[in-house]
């Protein structure tokens, strides 16, 4: 058993969209994983490897609750504002406006789980090995290790 804390309003909802809490956190957490899988496999292979390095290394630190990591704004903000001031694309010789289209057209789960799994890149150790991930197995992860 697990004990956390849900605020008040969310558990409401729950309770609205599927009658009881128990079975509706069960069926939120199953179809997030499911969700997450298939975001996941579309896409597998879809950046390059400076892509996805040069995502990893903007990422760093960022803290968004599920409203705002859905956005794909928010990640093309993050994009064009490391570039502008840290020249992060440049680093990593990435094309800023082709590599901004791509992002574009992701869908907001496919934009969810790139901010979760780099925020777990750097945070779960049995992810990737933080506090010292291992960039090689991200990149293999998103078949992008070339």
């Amino acid at each position: 058993m697990y004990s956390f804390r849900i605020p008040a309003e969310a558990m409401e909802k729950v309770q609205t969209l599927y009658l009881t809490q128990g079975v509706g956190l069960s069926r939120i957490i199953d179809n997030f994983y499911s969700l997450r899988r298939v975001a996941i496999q579309t896409l597998y292979n879809v950046f390059t490897r400076e892509e996805l390095s040069m995502l990893v290394v903007t990422l760093n630190g960022v803290e968004l609750d599920g409203k705002l990591m859905a956005q794909r704004a928010n990640l093309v903000i993050h994009i064009r504002d490391r570039e502008a001031y840290e020249g992060a694309c440049t680093k990593w010789k990435v094309d800023v406006d082709p590599f901004i289209k791509k992002v574009e057209i992701l869908n907001p789960v496919e934009v969810m789980v790139i901010f979760d799994e780099i925020w777990r890149f750097w945070n779960i150790p049995s992810a990737y090995g933080a506090p010292n991930p291992n960039l090689h197995r991200f990149l293999a992860d998103w078949g992008s290790d070339v």
